[in-house]
């Protein structure tokens, strides 16, 4: 009954959280000699793949809007309330799962997997609205996957791209403004009243397409 299996919940992913925070601690960082010079974060700025690396990235995080609003859709347009434990499964099953993919390609350049997980982002809102009830699992499945290689690629490129003198600036300025649209979703749930869901998806997969288009202008790594 009642609050019971919410108390286990909660339990079990304290239980992780300490168990991942106690072997994160344990972890050794290699020494480096102090760093005298002072952080310019316009360095940088001054660098044009990172200028389009910062697009590619705040329209990846604005598009991110919609993220929540797959599980609302599903359950007050499709009726869909029963089936929305299968869908987190299914969601984070692909998340782990298709780490093995993207670690792969990963290997060959970050940038290949950013542009894949663009495109999968691309697709999953398209999908949201056009899939028939039954299928609609599949948008969790490509929501798993295309979020694991954008986590994965943004910040890999993002330390391949910097020189090792300004990787300090460049982190902490793209996840500085990047975090800025970490309300994104506050924004998504205003267009949902207002418009509508399916005007909502549209615009994640407008913005969502941008990114793949700057993306593809991205420098090379090494």
């Amino acid at each position: 009954p009642f609050p019971l299996p919410y108390a286990l919940l909660f339990a079990l992913g304290a239980l992780s959280y300490g168990l991942g925070w106690y072997l994160f601690g344990l972890t050794e960082e290699p020494e480096e000699a102090p760093k005298e010079a002072r952080l310019d974060l316009k360095a940088p700025l001054r660098r044009p793949g990172f200028r389009r690396y910062l697009g590619v990235r705040l329209l990846l995080a604005l598009a991110g809007l919609a993220e929540p609003f797959y599980a609302a859709y599903a359950v007050r347009a499709l009726g869909q309330g029963k089936e929305l434990g299968l869908y987190l499964s299914l969601y984070a099953l692909a998340f782990t799962l298709s780490n093995l993919l993207w670690a792969r390609m990963a290997e060959r350049g970050s940038k290949g997997v950013l542009k894949a997980g663009a495109f999968l982002a691309l697709l999953a809102p398209l999908l949201a609205l056009l899939l028939p009830p039954g299928l609609f699992g599949l948008v969790f499945l490509l929501q798993g996957a295309y979020l694991a290689a954008l986590g994965l690629s943004t910040t890999t490129l993002l330390l391949n791209l910097a020189p090792p003198e300004e990787r300090s600036a460049a982190i902490g300025l793209a996840n500085t403004l990047a975090g800025l649209f970490a309300f994104s979703p506050v924004l998504g749930g205003y267009l949902a009243d207002r418009l509508g869901f399916p005007a909502l998806f549209l615009l994640a997969a407008g913005l969502y397409a941008l990114a793949l288009l700057l993306g593809r202008r991205l420098p090379e790594e090494g």
